[in-house]
């Protein structure tokens, strides 16, 4: 951790549904580090808890990977959600629980099919296409808040 606080780089933590991936852990680490930027990947599962906290954290933000994929199997990669229909409909979801600055775009390739990947970065409007850049800029620009 000292190397990631030392050089401003970004650290994304894999999330998931085993106590070892879980998002709770990885936004514990990031309370520990204050100063360090945390994506936590896979929007963090969609953990009801973990999202209210990501929300008040600074140095937290999550990443989209793989968004179309984890559509398509709602009930097995994701914790108590609601079902969406499109992938839009998750991150709008998800933007509205963290709010869209917390937002950070990926795609999980190769375990993702990138063309879909990039087909959700398409329907995107002009505002939130903007705001994901913003982010995108912040985070790796810099790497500090």
């Amino acid at each position: 951790m000292s190397l990631i606080s030392e050089t401003s780089l970004p650290l994304v933590v894999h999330t998931g549904k085993t106590p070892e991936e879980h998002p709770l852990e990885a936004i514990t680490l990031a309370k520990a580090y204050p100063d360090s930027v945390f994506i936590l990947a896979h929007m963090a599962r969609l953990h009801g808890e973990s999202l209210n906290l990501i929300r008040e954290i600074d140095n937290i933000y999550v990443d989209t990977s793989p968004l179309t994929r984890l559509m398509k199997k709602q009930e097995k990669y994701l914790f108590q959600a609601p079902f969406f229909k499109k992938p839009i409909n998750i991150f709008e979801y998800l933007a509205e629980r963290i709010g869209i600055e917390k937002v950070i775009w990926g795609s999980d390739y190769p375990f993702s099919i990138y063309s879909e990947e990039m087909a959700f970065l398409d329907s995107l409007n002009e505002n939130d296409f903007e705001q994901l850049s913003k982010n995108a800029e912040i985070v790796f620009g810099n790497g500090k808040l």
